[in-house]
């Protein structure tokens, strides 16, 4: 099974971007089972994480740490982050949007007139609260 439908997608609104450094600690060669060894922990002493967005006011600086914990204050910033783009993302479609889903007559993807057996959807951006207006399904869409 392979996707092809790549016109179909909308772009992710936001997505976190993470790296981590760590160095190699050696271990006592604890053996875990036919004869092989665990002989260095990867121990992490610091990370990196960018927001990726394609909105302008809401994209920030990469945020790199390294230092005690940095597993615990990845956590806590990818919280943060995750708090903050839920509060960007609560956003209500504006009543003058409403208007315009209901008296469409076209789909704004591939412009085909909505037809009787096909139902017209929303699909608004995160962001910004504006509609776009899809078919229910793919086959005049395609």
């Amino acid at each position: 099974m392979k996707f092809r439908a790549h016109k179909k997608q909308f772009r992710l609104p936001f997505y976190l971007v993470a790296d981590f450094e760590s160095f190699l600690e050696p271990t006592d060669d604890t053996e875990f089972g036919r004869g092989m060894k665990v002989v260095n922990n990867h121990e992490v002493s610091g990370f990196a994480c960018h927001r990726v967005t394609d909105v302008k006011e809401y994209k920030t600086a990469p945020t790199v740490y390294s230092g005690p914990n940095p597993m615990s204050v990845f956590y806590d910033h990818i919280m943060k982050e995750s708090r903050e783009i839920s509060k960007i993302l609560d956003v209500e479609v504006p009543p003058e949007q409403v208007k315009d889903y209901d008296e469409a007559t076209h789909c704004a993807s591939c412009k085909e007139p909505f037809l009787d057996n096909m139902g017209k959807v929303h699909h608004h951006c995160h962001v910004t609260g504006i509609i776009c207006l899809r078919l229910v399904t793919d086959v005049i869409c395609s």
